[in-house]
Formats: structure tokens, sequence, C-alpha cells
């Protein structure tokens, strides 16, 4: 019989020894400036009132929304996976744990390059985590995250704030960073109740680049 989420997360915390000095030389042969980067609000956008122009005093015609952060929290499955490390003995900050992820591994997902697991397997196991270790947290970690993706909300005013847009005229799409796939994306935009709104969606694995580059 397979193990349930709380089996596996269990298992991992007692196979796991201390990984505090491995992330500390993780992390130092990661060099980088890392204030304020994986700040939860680095995506966040100031919605533009209906009615608003352009510098060159141009209609406003178009917006195109990242989903994380913008829409919708997108830091509930990492402050998990935070919490999950320190309880097997690798404590860390969000900025420069994550900042690693998101630079060094994550886009090879969102390209559609490797899958989402791999990826994910890879970084750990360059954090210091025994083989054990990553393979519970692993199978915690999918568990956890089909359950933070079914209970997933906007923020507050995103819906009517939309809903004012579109109702002005402004088209709306999506483009987004995302190891998942259109279809999963689409799924996720129903289930938050945006995806009348947002009817146009392109995705980082539809383009195989990630924003800022040339084929975004």
């Amino acid at each position: 019989m397979g193990k349930t989420c709380n089996e596996s997360h269990q298992a991992g915390r007692l196979a796991a020894s201390s990984n505090s000095e491995r992330w500390a030389e993780f992390v130092a042969s990661h060099p980088s400036d890392v204030e304020g980067v994986g700040d939860p609000n680095a995506n966040s956008i100031k919605l533009p009132q209906p009615g608003c122009t352009a510098e060159n005093d141009e209609p406003i015609a178009a917006l195109v929304f990242e989903v994380e952060n913008v829409l919708c929290d997108g830091t509930t499955w990492r402050r998990w996976l935070l919490h999950s490390l320190a309880q097997l003995g690798l404590y860390t900050h969000y900025g420069p744990f994550f900042r690693i992820w998101d630079q060094d591994f994550l886009p090879e997902a969102q390209r559609g390059r490797e899958p989402f697991v791999e990826v994910f397997r890879r970084f750990l196991q360059s954090a210091g985590l025994s083989r054990g270790a990553v393979d519970e947290l692993i199978a915690a970690g999918m568990c956890q995250w089909q359950k933070l993706q079914q209970e997933a909300r906007p923020f507050p005013c995103v819906r009517s704030t939309l809903a004012n847009l579109q109702q002005s005229g402004i088209r709306l799409a999506v483009l987004t960073d995302t190891p998942e796939t259109k279809l999963e994306l689409c799924q996720k935009l129903v289930r938050l109740g945006l995806s009348e709104l947002l009817p146009e969606v392109t995705t980082s694995r539809d383009l195989q680049a990630v924003k800022p580059e040339g084929s975004c």
C-alpha cells in the first residue's frame, strides 16, 4: 500500500540529518545579490483604472497578466516547503532559497524541457539532502501541491477589477511562466472563477521560453 502524504513527510523527517551547513555551502556556490529577490510581491502590478491612457496618450487597448502573485497567491506551496525543510534540519530564508530555484532550476520545467519533478529532485539533491529525504519530500510535496491548487482563490477585488476593465473595452490575456501545461492552467483559471475574464492564455511552455527571453 502506498504511503499517505503525512506518512511520506514523517519518513523524510526521520531519515534526514542536519543540512544547515550543506545549505550554506550551496548558497555560497551560487553567489549573487539576493536582496529583494524571491519577494512574493515582486511580480505584483498596479491595475490601471478604466479610462487610463498609456504614456503616448493613446487609450490602453490590452493588458497581459502573470497569474501567481498577481491574480492569486503563489507563495503557499513555497512557504510549506520552507517549513518542511526546517523540520529536516535545513534552515534558510525565502529570498535566497527561491532565487536559486527560480533562476537556476525552475526555468527548465517552465520551458517544458524537463519534468517539474525531476527539476525539483535535482535542486533538492544540490542542496545536500539525502536521496531518501529527497524522495520523501517530493512525495509529500506533490500531495501538498495538488491540495493547494484545489484551495487556491483569487486575491480580493481581482475578479471585480478584471470585470470592470473588460467592460471598459480593454482586452485581457494571460502570459505566464509556469511548469503547468496550458490545459492545467486553464483549469486553474476556471477554479479561480477567472476563465471568462481571461479567455486568451499563453504559457512559457507554449513558447519554450521564459520572460524576458526574446521569444516572449
